[in-house]
């Protein structure tokens, strides 16, 4: 899978997983699998905002928020919330011009 639409200036933008079994894919490159939809959740969890603070933003209801987090969580195949935002705090997600 080509991330595209990924920052220019990160590694995100050229990683390409394709074809790789899930076991073997780092945390960057799990990255790479959330929807654009996650994208924009994962981005506000790693400036540390609260669902509600997430679904204001995204006008969406904290019920969806927590379903992305969930998928968010599953896909990087980390514990909870917390790691997440560490593993996007770590890959300068924040910073990400075009993750949007």
């Amino acid at each position: 899978m080509e991330a595209s639409y990924r920052c220019e200036t990160c590694a995100l933008f050229s990683l390409n997983c394709a074809g790789r079994p899930f076991g073997e894919m780092s945390a960057l490159e799990r990255v790479a699998l959330l929807s654009e939809r996650e994208w924009d959740v994962f981005r506000l969890l790693s400036l540390g905002s609260s669902n509600r603070d997430v679904s204001r933003a995204l006008y969406i209801t904290e019920r969806t928020v927590k379903a992305h987090i969930a998928s968010i969580v599953a896909k990087l195949h980390v514990t909870g919330r917390f790691q997440a935002a560490l593993v996007s705090y770590v890959y300068h997600v924040q910073n990400c011009p075009k993750g949007q």
